[in-house]
């Protein structure tokens, strides 16, 4: 992006249906959670953020968990830079649909990105079904980041965006920067043939 724009950040919210996705966006947001009723389809919201002194625009794509909307939602993974995969501490079935979730993804994604999972409704802890040292341990082998949250009680929400945020954008960095070697690596090695065969010399047959 050109200097004094905002650089723009794809992220995308999934997970079961009533896990609560989007009250966990619109706590981050700071807007009123009392007052979101389920996602139909896609959602879109956005927040402009500071990530090491850069100003990025963060597009929240929230999308639902309903079966009968799968096929609607999938255009528009493409091009995300970060995916939350959110679950419902209090519903086992939900955290065993993560890999579902990721695996779907994984088809239709075509940028790098960077998983932060949310394990979220800690605040229901007596209905607790999914232990904390679980969630950790299938983040670790995936090669997640990790958080526990309640979007309710807007514990560690804050938290687990910024680390998706900050982490998509040095990913993002990172892919673009090892674009830019590669290109100029291709160009020094393109003026290195070029010099090679325009500096060989002609040999003349010997006269006899």
């Amino acid at each position: 992006m050109a200097d004094g724009t905002s650089a723009i950040l794809k992220a995308i919210v999934i997970g079961d249906s009533g896990c609560g996705k989007t009250w966990l966006i619109t706590s981050f947001l700071g807007g009123d959670i009392n007052s979101k009723q389920n996602t139909i389809g896609i959602e879109f919201s956005s927040r402009s953020y500071d990530v090491d002194g850069k100003a990025v625009k963060v597009q929240f794509w929230d999308t639902a968990g309903q079966e009968k909307f799968r096929v609607v939602i999938n255009q528009f993974y493409r091009r995300a830079n970060a995916i939350a995969c959110v679950y419902d501490v209090t519903k086992y079935e939900s955290f065993k649909n993560i890999q579902k979730w990721y695996d779907e993804a994984q088809q239709f994604i075509d940028n790098q990105y960077v998983v932060m999972l949310i394990g979220n409704k800690i605040d229901l802890s007596s209905k607790r079904e999914v232990p904390l040292e679980e969630g950790e341990a299938y983040a670790r082998q995936k090669g997640f980041f990790f958080m526990e949250t309640s979007a309710k009680q807007n514990k560690n929400v804050e938290i687990a965006f910024q680390k998706l945020i900050e982490e998509s954008c040095r990913q993002v960095r990172r892919t673009k920067a090892e674009r830019r070697r590669k290109e100029i690596g291709n160009v020094v090695s393109d003026v290195i043939q070029i010099g090679s065969k325009n500096g060989k010399k002609k040999r003349c047959c010997p006269i006899s």
